[in-house]
């Protein structure tokens, strides 16, 4: 909950920025680890645009920044409040055509590679773009049929632009509650490619082998 706080993420990063600089600490990671929220335009993700209100302050701060940009984490793959692949219904929502590649990435893995940029130049003053796995749906489709046979199937959800009008309609509902729509935000940011990472960086550090989304969720299932 803590992620969608803008006293947090605004505010709360501002104060420990200055508080970093007046340190003299070398590098400042802010709290990204997401979709490349940069390519987002504002009211696209209601998280995110925190994220893009902070990144001026930490570009004109006299400190080098390295911005970490994992797309989604494996742990929230299958999470309810994601909506894309539903463990209850057996089922993987196909949004469009099902082909757009997405990134995901384990949190420990986000970890190591986080480790490696804090101690490399190369990482000042850009951002970090990595992936354990670039799946689109319908990869993910033919993956859990691998992992467990004939207890997932495609579930046709609609077009890119109608789970846009639908988030959009449950924001103007609901306002106030940002949780009933973040995950679908979230979702169409993926499907839709707008947050697709650029070309990763993974190849920066060969030592660090991050773990496919299909190895996690066959030990998780």
């Amino acid at each position: 909950a803590l992620n969608n706080q803008e006293s947090l993420i605004v505010a709360g990063q501002t104060a420990l920025l200055e508080a970093a600089v007046a340190a003299g600490v070398r590098r400042f990671f802010p709290s990204d680890f997401s979709v490349d929220y940069r390519k987002l335009a504002p009211g696209d993700n209601y998280n995110l645009d925190m994220r893009k209100a902070f990144l001026p302050r930490l570009l004109e701060a006299k400190i080098e920044h390295t911005l970490v940009l994992n797309g989604g984490f494996h742990e929230i793959a299958a999470a309810p409040f994601v909506g894309w692949i539903d463990l209850a219904a057996g089922a993987v929502r196909v949004w469009g055509d099902g082909d757009q590649k997405m990134d995901f990435t384990g949190t420990t893995d986000t970890a190591r590679y986080v480790a490696a940029a804090a101690l490399d130049p190369r990482l000042a003053n850009r951002a970090l773009r990595i992936a354990g796995s670039e799946i689109s749906t319908n990869e993910a489709v033919a993956m859990l049929e691998r992992i467990r046979p004939g207890k997932f199937r495609p579930q046709t959800a609609g077009s890119v632009a109608e789970l846009r009008e639908a988030w959009e309609r449950q924001r103007a509902k609901t306002p106030e509650n940002p949780w009933s729509y973040l995950g679908s935000q979230y979702l169409w940011a993926m499907v839709s490619g707008v947050g697709k990472l650029d070309a990763l960086d993974n190849g920066l550090y060969p030592e660090i082998q991050p773990e496919s989304l299909e190895s996690y969720l066959a030990r998780t299932l």
